[in-house]
């Protein structure tokens, strides 16, 4: 396929044909906006649309149209732990007049993890080309790239860093009984089985562990990795702080100019649910502790509460 073929065009899926056949997808984005609250949903949303079409290469056509494509680059990368609040901050973000934000591209993530495999140099050229074939300025009004990755992506900071070491980031975490009681109500994520993220053999995750300590150490690895390799770009933030001045520090961090206008307008998400916009926002933390059982209070001492301490010891003074 010619490169010029390939304008508009995002890479969303790889997917293997045969034994060591990966194969990437790309979906025809040109002139459609994200809109979703996950990356996945617009591509969902666009395959559903009339003229919707997807276009399967080989990885090296990835690398060969780098140039061509000619993305952006990130102004800054948010990760969090899970359920604290990272989806609002990214719609509240992507209402920004010329800010271009994807939430968990998981395609960066199998990039990442081809890297961490054996195949470091392949896998983080690979890692690069994709955040700048995501970053295209499809609509010529995108200004500012920023990159909500999914949460176990954190185990990960090294490689992320060493391709691009100057973008800042933020690191979401909340209380963890209420980011495990969150879990728990939707425990069927694929990573509270994943020996990559828990640390756990696949034995003892299915056979002596709990999906809930499965979830516990995912979580805990997850948090442990970002204050390993937090650096003077680091931002730490509690869900707890999500507001006007939280957002306007987020903007500052990222270097994304702003007006008191569009912080208004961007502030308005947080009136909808962050994962269902059609819903209003309905919130409540001490609903979430009061519900946590006994196991799940003591699971977040024994794992989490130590972590939290530091973590807390971070956040930002607004």
């Amino acid at each position: 396929m010619n490169s010029q073929d390939l304008v508009g065009f995002l890479p969303f899926e790889l997917q293997q044909v045969g034994v060591g056949q990966p194969r990437l997808i790309w979906c025809d984005f040109s002139g459609f906006p994200l809109t979703e609250p996950f990356f996945v949903r617009d591509v969902y949303r666009r395959l559903m649309m009339p003229g919707a079409r997807l276009v399967p290469t080989d990885l090296d056509t990835l690398l060969n149209v780098d140039k061509v494509l000619g993305g952006l680059e990130p102004c800054g990368f948010i990760f969090h732990v899970s359920h604290c609040g990272s989806t609002l901050l990214a719609n509240m973000l992507r209402k920004g007049r010329r800010n271009l934000v994807f939430a968990e591209p998981n395609v960066l993530t199998e990039f990442l993890r081809m890297a961490a495999a054996g195949e470091e140099e392949r896998g983080l050229a690979l890692f690069r080309a994709g955040v700048r074939a995501l970053g295209q300025r499809r609509l010529s009004w995108e200004e500012h790239l920023v990159i909500k990755f999914s949460s176990f992506t954190a185990l990960y900071l090294p490689l992320i860093n060493a391709v691009f070491p100057g973008v800042p980031k933020l690191f979401l975490f909340r209380h963890p009984i209420e980011v495990l009681v969150s879990n728990m109500n939707t425990p069927y994520q694929e990573w509270l089985f994943d020996e990559m993220v828990t640390g756990l053999e696949r034995e003892v995750m299915t056979e002596s562990s709990t999906v809930l300590e499965n979830c516990a150490h995912g979580l805990r690895r997850t948090m442990q990795a970002f204050l390993d390799h937090r650096d003077e770009r680091s931002l730490f933030a509690d869900y707890q702080q999500i507001s006007p001045p939280l957002l306007a520090r987020v903007l500052g961090h990222f270097r994304i100019p702003y007006d008191e206008v569009e912080l208004a307008a961007m502030m308005e998400a947080i009136a909808t649910d962050a994962k269902n916009p059609s819903r209003r926002f309905s919130e409540d933390p001490t609903g979430k502790q009061r519900s946590a059982s006994r196991k799940v209070r003591r699971v977040a001492e024994n794992l989490l509460e130590p972590l939290h301490r530091q973590l807390d010891g971070l956040k930002l003074v607004l």
